[in-house]
């Protein structure tokens, strides 16, 4: 072995080990889960810690094994009732916008069948950080530190935090999640996506249907 081989090797073994390393990260996959029922659908992940450090709003749901989020207008999400006249303003006018967080401690997959809609889908770890990075950054933040938590139900249950962006009727919850996937990588048309049938379309041939 000459003189030549022997300075090079280290630098070959050290490049194969990373390039391992990344196709391993790259291969393991993460499920999460878009989900509907009535006027709401949101994006379901797991609550860990990575999650918890790629997004501070799920700090409040260490004790949950899963979190609900979607995204809204702000009067109408946080309205219990269903309001025509707050429905009809978040539709017509731009209007600020809303997310909203609810922990589960149930399994997904088995409480499917109570949703009107759900799929799930596996993602990679650089996808599912990108849209952990969405996600994140759909917070509108107090001075840029803090998350502002507009109300909380159900014991802390649920929360609702100022968001960026405004509602309108062809930006909805819908292209939200829309607009979550593309960032994650995914050919998704969002500009498209209004309605919840829109969404699920878009997620069909990357998506495994629960219900």
């Amino acid at each position: 072995m000459n003189r030549f081989s022997l300075l090079i090797k280290p630098f070959v073994i050290y490049l194969s080990v990373l390039l391992f390393n990344t196709s391993c990260l790259n291969a393991r996959e993460r499920e999460i889960y878009i989900i509907n029922y009535a006027w709401h659908t949101g994006i379901v992940i797991p609550v860990d810690s990575f999650s918890i450090s790629q997004v501070s709003g799920l700090k409040n749901f260490s004790g949950y094994r899963f979190a609900d989020i979607g995204w809204g207008d702000e009067d109408f999400y946080q309205n219990e009732d269903f309001d025509l006249f707050l429905a009809a303003k978040a539709l017509l006018l731009p209007t600020p916008s809303a997310l909203r967080i609810e922990g589960y401690n149930i399994d997904i997959k088995k409480a499917a069948r109570y949703f009107d809609k759900c799929v799930m889908i596996r993602m990679n770890d650089s996808a599912y950080f990108r849209l952990l990075d969405f996600i994140s950054a759909s917070f509108r933040t107090a001075e840029e530190r803090n998350n502002q938590i507009l109300s909380v139900r159900d014991n802390g249950r649920i929360a609702y935090y100022k968001a960026r962006g405004c509602y309108y009727l062809y930006n909805t919850c819908n292209t939200w999640i829309g607009k979550a996937l593309g960032e994650a990588g995914y050919r998704i048309d969002y500009r498209g996506v209004v309605t919840v049938d829109d969404i699920f379309r878009e997620v069909k041939d990357i998506s495994i249907k629960l219900k």
